[in-house]
């Protein structure tokens, strides 16, 4: 799963934020909702009624494996070590590139992040 710290940044950097009700939004390190459920966190909260739902300024996308494989594209390598050590990488013409994180999702959404530097 990718880290909320990480969500903003991708998100900052131009990653897209799904709007689909299944995709899964992080309102901090420890709350996620899926989006078709937002509606009732928000307007179950008196001091939201009326107001527009507006997900993308309250949360941020958190990513799946596949968006973040589909983003970095190929070519593309994907490899663990050891537990909770990834790496993704690539090559660009300007050289090889490699993200690390703990998690398949967190390497993949950091060599992306180095991929939007790059260009």
């Amino acid at each position: 799963m990718v880290p909320f710290t990480l969500a903003q940044e991708l998100k900052s950097a131009g990653f897209a934020q799904d709007s689909a009700p299944e995709a899964v939004y992080a309102l901090n390190d420890h709350l996620r909702i899926r989006r078709e459920h937002a509606h009732h966190l928000w307007y179950g909260s008196k001091n939201k009624a009326g107001l527009p739902l507006e997900l993308e300024h309250e949360a941020v996308y958190t990513p799946t494996l596949s968006d973040l494989l589909i983003a970095c594209g190929k070519p593309l390598q994907l490899a663990c070590q050891e537990a909770g050590n990834w790496e993704a990488s690539t090559t660009l013409p300007i050289g090889p590139l490699v993200g690390e994180g703990e998690t398949a999702e967190e390497a993949l959404g950091r060599l992306w992040l180095l991929m939007q530097r790059s260009t």
